[in-house]
């Protein structure tokens, strides 16, 4: 049996959302069994980042162009509300060799472009302002709030 039916604020009315049950039992009534820490009312719990997948450059010709791709969060266990949206990340760089740690570094030589699609694409083609080298990276956008964004993909061309 449910103690007790768990209300949030921050949804908007007409949208469908898990109902999270609450513990039954004398010790643990009220404890919020898929929130973080806390109880009852607990803290939303946010996954982490979409997995990052290989990114495409554009085609030569017409618009200048590239693609991102990505894959869910892995730790979705104990997301509330669930992803509503995805946010993808352009940023336009000068990749550089450091040889002193032997890794690529990236010079951001202008400020990011950002698209948001729908929570059942894992890829989009976007139109970039100007043609060049772009990494991507991508956010959740959760019922519950934004998750951090991904790891940067492959150095793509915008063209």
């Amino acid at each position: 049996m449910v103690s007790t039916i768990n209300t949030r604020s921050g949804v908007a009315a007409g949208v469908v959302a898990t109902v999270l049950l609450l513990s039954a039992t004398p010790a643990n009534a009220g404890i919020c069994t898929a929130c973080g820490s806390g109880s009852g009312g607990g803290t939303p719990v946010i996954p982490g980042p979409p997995i990052i997948g290989p990114a495409q450059s554009g085609v030569t010709g017409g618009p200048v162009t590239a693609t991102a791709t990505w894959s869910p969060p892995e730790d979705t266990k104990y997301i509330e509300y669930g992803v509503k949206s995805y946010r993808v990340r352009a940023t336009m760089v000068q990749p550089i060799y450091d040889t002193t740690t032997n890794t690529t570094q990236y010079i951001v030589l202008a400020s990011p472009s950002y698209y948001v699609v729908a929570s059942t694409y894992m890829s989009t083609s976007v139109t970039l302002p100007q043609a060049g080298n772009y990494i991507f990276d991508v956010q959740a956008i959760t019922f519950g709030g934004d998750t951090t964004y991904s790891a940067a993909s492959n150095l793509v061309k915008g063209q």
